[in-house]
């Protein structure tokens, strides 16, 4: 349920072309909860090194993102 949750919730909020774009402040609040739910889950499932190279990649990719977009 929680992918289709987060899925409807990106594509109205947070993505590129959506109508409805949030501000920065906002955005950086959602994609925390989307992604932090994400490894949160790998890690309660037992994969705890996925969970951190999770984590890792999306620190990374979302600095790069918000830098980069400015």
């Amino acid at each position: 349920m929680f992918p289709i949750i987060f899925a409807i919730i990106w594509s109205f909020l947070v993505a590129p072309h959506s109508a409805r774009k949030v501000g920065i402040i906002f955005r950086i609040i959602i994609e925390l909860i989307v992604f932090g739910t994400c490894s949160l889950l790998l890690f309660v499932s037992g994969s705890s090194k996925w969970g951190l190279i999770y984590v890792c990649v999306v620190f990374i990719n979302t600095l790069l993102v918000h830098i980069l977009e400015e």
